[in-house]
This record gives C-alpha cells, sequence and structure tokens, in this order.
C-alpha cells in the first residue's frame, strides 16, 4: 500500500492522508502472515549464515590442512631468491634472516644457521646484518 500525492502538494494533503492511516485496521490473518513471511525470511538468512560457515570452516580446514612440506619449499626459495639464509638464536629459540654467507664468518655460538625443516614454517623476529 502506498500513499502518494501530485507534486508539490503533499503538504496540503499530509494531515487527511496521516488520519486516514490511522484508520486502518488489519485483520488477524493479515498480522499473523506477516509474521510468518517475516520468520520465514530469519530462517533464511539464518540457513544462509550456517551454509556460508561451513563452506569458510572447510576452505579454513583446507588452509590449515595444506602441505607443510610446501611451504617449507617456497620459505627456503625465496630465501634463496632473495639472498638470504636463516639462523637462530641458540638462547631465546626467535629466527632471523641473515644476509647470505654470514653464518661462514660469525665465530659466535649464540647464532647458528637453521637446520630443521620445521624452522621454516615459524615467523621470522628480524634481519641480522
Amino acid at each position: 500500500m502506498a500513499v502518494t500525492a501530485a507534486k508539490d502538494t503533499f503538504v496540503e494533503w499530509e494531515g487527511i492522508l496521516t488520519e486516514s492511516l490511522g484508520t486502518l485496521e488489519y485483520s488477524e490473518n493479515f498480522v499473523n502472515a506477516t509474521i510468518q513471511a517475516g520468520q520465514e525470511v530469519v530462517q533464511q538468512a539464518i540457513d544462509f549464515s550456517r551454509n556460508a560457515n561451513e563452506v569458510l570452516n572447510g576452505i579454513m580446514s583446507s588452509w590449515k590442512a595444506r602441505d607443510t612440506s610446501v611451504d617449507i619449499q617456497s620459505q627456503k626459495q625465496s630465501d634463496a631468491t632473495l639472498g638470504y639464509e636463516r639462523v637462530y638464536d641458540t638462547e631465546t629459540g626467535d629466527i632471523y634472516r641473515a644476509e647470505n654467507g654470514w653464518s661462514d664468518s660469525y665465530s659466535g655460538e649464540r647464532y647458528q644457521p637453521v637446520t630443521e625443516d620445521e624452522m621454516y614454517v615459524q615467523p621470522i623476529s628480524g634481519y641480522i646484518e
């Protein structure tokens, strides 16, 4: 239902139209049908949300289950391409990137070259120069 008036005349008719709208009475059948329609829309939204969450959970599960060996190889390749090697701090366990060959000239014991593949999937704490 809509209430309209000719252009620029709505102000003249507003009182009468508003009063007319106030006299409308809706049957119980109409009210119940409107409530039912609203509940169906809400249920559809809930169903859509549940389905979307199931899809997203599947995507996240696939992401978490990805092949870590591919991640490790990608990290190694990236380091080689960018001219880095990875070293770890034997005191803290933190992993750092250093310029390729850095560990060859380092004579201390604290920083050691990364030797375990699993260390390539850990975050880097910074860079050593």
